[in-house]
Order: C-alpha cells, then sequence, then structure tokens
C-alpha cells in the first residue's frame, strides 16, 4: 500500500505540475 500511494502521489504530482519541481530543483540548484 506504501508503494501504490507514493507512486500515485508522485505521478500525481508530475503530472498536475512538472515544471514547478523542475524549476525550483534547477533554479535552486543553479543559482
Amino acid at each position: 500500500q506504501l508503494i501504490g500511494a507514493a507512486s500515485v502521489i508522485l505521478v500525481a504530482t508530475g503530472l498536475g505540475s512538472p515544471r514547478a519541481p523542475i524549476d525550483e530543483d534547477r533554479g535552486s540548484t543553479t543559482t
């Protein structure tokens, strides 16, 4: 159940706003 929930959350977050986390991660790391 934990794996399923985690995967669902990751997929939902990734599909929901893929640019938000990517921009924040790369932006924070780059700057």
